[in-house]
């Protein structure tokens, strides 16, 4: 589990809301 990666998938998230 990597920090950066799931860092990188929140802001996928903020972005797409």
């Amino acid at each position: 589990m990597s920090l950066l990666r799931l860092s990188g998938h929140i802001l996928s998230w903020t972005i797409r809301l």
